[in-house]
């Protein structure tokens, strides 16, 4: 990875978030809600996309310098959402 790729990455949905819509239609695979041909339909479904460029496992609460300034906080993202949502639904209660 170079800092051009990270520049590059900065103008689309894959290194930003900002151009992102704030719904999400029904899914597919295992985040399709149809029950015949999901056995996950009935579960709770999370979508999270890929918006970090260091594959969820970045660290940094300042920008990189050497990647031309973009952050690469891709696990402090998940530790975020997954903080929410234990704080905001029942996910991580025992018997759900």
């Amino acid at each position: 990875v170079t800092s051009l790729d990270c520049a590059s990455r900065l103008k689309h949905d894959l290194g930003s978030s900002k151009e992102w819509s704030s719904t999400r239609m029904q899914g597919n695979g295992v985040l399709d809600a149809n029950a015949a041909s999901n056995p996950f339909a009935r579960f709770n479904h999370v979508f999270l996309p890929y918006c970090s460029g260091d594959t969820w496992t970045g660290t940094r609460r300042e920008p990189s310098a050497f990647l031309g300034g973009v952050f690469t906080a891709g696990h402090l993202i998940i530790e975020a959402i997954l903080e929410h949502l234990f704080n905001t639904s029942n996910m991580g209660t025992d018997g759900v």
